[in-house]
């Protein structure tokens, strides 16, 4: 067993995890089929992973919990859709309506799928993981950023635990600032694996619910690139077995709850100390494309608010949005 990082709270550490997923009527899947990334945790909380399929539709109810306090638990109810403009899209509309938080839609196939910048998130039929998550936020407006962090890190996690032992293909999985996913080659190429789009809701100045978008290739895409300077990548490629798309769900939400619950504990800090640990950009020289024009130094930290401080001629310049690419190794070093 290993020792709590120090400031872990008790009741989210006790040594036990107790993995399993079951359906209502027989088991779906065994303790010993799930990623290992379920059975060892990041900060050792214990978790308990089951799934009911409802068989008489298409419906999908999940739920992933830390063991202390019950209540704590996140109940995702997920809708798995054919063809459809945007999942963001449509969540977005149900929660005006007064969707319950926890509300998760899936879709085989997107045509007007949309990234950061009103980029076009390009995907063939069957060939990705099309999620868009429904939170009902309870972290102050300061905070909302950890949202979009927690599902880029749960997405990153889930990915990895299908593909073994990584460092043997000398290549990981990482966080590019602020929401994507990137393959990260030794030789310090990057590949797109995913991408992340938060949209939110004000009521009375007060955030009222968070659309969390996910975008993940199964298969490497032979479309256009959805992102200027990144080639793409799917998780088929790198991953050391078969990756079924419902398997990948199920690890998404279960990680998701994970850092959902730290959230609530007002324990964001977890998220952000993680966010650098995985990150792709973080001690490396950059250059940040911004609306203004374009910054080059290094990337230096990710700051409490979420935002990439580049450190340029002896000056730390903290930055909210940006397209950031890597600099040659020749410039970087």
């Amino acid at each position: 067993m290993r020792t709590p990082p120090p400031g872990t709270p008790p009741r989210l550490h006790d040594g036990r995890c107790s993995p399993g997923v079951a359906r209502r009527d027989r088991t779906c899947r065994t303790p010993d089929r799930v990623p290992g990334q379920f059975r060892h945790r990041p900060w050792d909380l214990p978790i308990r992973l089951w799934a009911r399929r409802v068989c008489a539709g298409t419906e999908q109810s999940y739920s992933a919990r830390v063991d202390e306090p019950p209540a704590a638990r996140t109940v995702f109810r997920v809708e798995h859709l054919g063809e459809i403009g945007s999942t963001n899209r449509e969540l977005v509309h149900r929660a005006r309506e007064g969707a319950e938080s926890g509300l998760v839609l899936v879709a085989d196939h997107q045509t007007a799928g949309r990234g950061r910048s009103e980029r076009r998130w390009l995907d063939s039929p069957g060939a990705s993981l099309l999620m868009s998550v429904l939170v009902r936020p309870r972290a102050p407006a300061d905070r909302l950023h950890l949202y979009g962090t927690a599902l880029a890190l749960a997405a990153r996690s889930a990915a990895e635990s299908f593909c073994g032992d990584l460092s043997s293909a000398e290549a990981g999985i990482t966080l590019k600032w602020p929401n994507d996913l990137v393959v990260d080659h030794a030789d310090r190429t990057w590949r797109k694996l995913a991408g992340v789009l938060v949209e939110t809701g004000f009521e009375d100045n007060r955030p009222s619910w968070l659309v969390l978008g996910l975008g993940l290739n199964l298969d490497t895409p032979e479309l256009p690139r959805s992102d200027p300077g990144l080639d793409p990548v799917g998780l088929r490629e790198v991953a050391s077995g078969p990756v079924s798309r419902d398997d990948l769900t199920e690890a998404v939400l279960a990680e998701l709850d994970t850092r959902l619950e730290l959230i609530r504990a007002g324990a964001g800090g977890w998220i952000l100390r993680e966010a650098r640990r995985e990150s792709a950009v973080l001690g490396r020289a950059v250059t940040v494309e911004e609306a203004d024009g374009t910054l080059v130094g290094t990337a230096v930290d990710i700051d409490d608010s979420g935002r990439l401080v580049v450190r340029s001629g002896g000056v730390n310049t903290p930055l909210v949005t940006g397209d950031v690419s890597r600099l040659r190794p020749a410039l970087e070093d």
